[in-house]
């Protein structure tokens, strides 16, 4: 039930991130925000693969959270939607990751706040034009 509520959020948040102006494409003010527990959950669940100084060049090809106010708008959405969507069908963390480092696991209310966190940036960026 909750992939369809991503899906029914995610296509009007697509749709909309392409009525923005070439002036608010190349505006940079969208910054994503983290609070410092989402920094934190970041850091112990995300960023050792997903970063600048993340181990893997494929996952950080895919997702870098050290470069994704570096995007322009669309694509912050694209992926802020897709940070939430990975999370709740439980594909990120990896399985292979987390046997290696038990403390990489998400709890329940550590997956429910990244999910609520990144659905709530994508919302914050499409709204500003």
């Amino acid at each position: 039930m909750k992939k369809y509520l991503i899906i029914a959020i995610a296509i009007p948040l697509i749709a909309m991130s392409f009525a923005f102006d070439q002036a608010s494409l190349n505006s940079g003010t969208q910054d994503v925000t983290r609070s410092e527990e989402v920094q934190t959950i970041l850091n112990k669940s995300c960023m050792p693969c997903h970063s600048d100084q993340g181990s893997g060049l494929k996952s950080k090809s895919k997702l870098n959270f050290d470069k994704l106010n570096d995007l322009d708008p669309t694509k912050k959405v694209s992926k802020l939607l897709k940070i939430a969507e990975e999370i709740e069908e439980k594909k990120m963390p990896k399985s292979g990751y987390i046997k290696k480092h038990p403390e990489a696991a998400l709890t329940t209310y550590e997956a429910d706040l990244l999910i609520k966190w990144a659905e709530n940036e994508a919302e914050q960026i499409v709204g500003k034009k």
